[in-house]
């Protein structure tokens, strides 16, 4: 799907409430600390065998194992939602410069 400028623009302008932009970029970046604070948790619970030996327990190690690997469920899903962090973070800083810009612009007119 290719957008054009075209389907950016109201009329003749953007417009951008930078505060929800800002909100979405910490409410991002919250759930990503609290995501990894809560598959360390889980991963530690995991890895304290109480006990659990034999083949079911070497299959399961080996599924579990294979969600942290690089282009495992966990770390794809979490490179997802640090992209999107990074691409709200990115319009948030481009909208705030556009936004100053035009004001600083406008200041200058007679």
């Amino acid at each position: 799907m290719h957008l054009s400028k075209e389907d950016f623009f109201v009329g003749n302008y953007v417009n951008v409430d930078l505060d929800k932009l800002k909100a979405a970029k910490s409410a991002l970046s919250a759930y990503e600390k609290q995501r990894k604070t809560i598959i360390s948790q889980l991963n530690s619970a995991v890895n304290t065998e109480l006990g659990w030996i034999g083949d079911d327990r070497t299959s399961f190690d080996m599924k579990w194992n294979s969600m942290f690997a690089a282009d495992g469920f966990l770390n794809i899903a979490g490179e997802s939602i640090a992209g999107y962090r990074n691409l709200i973070s990115k319009a948030y800083e481009l909208y705030k410069k556009a936004q100053s810009e035009a004001v600083e612009q406008a200041s200058k007119i007679k």
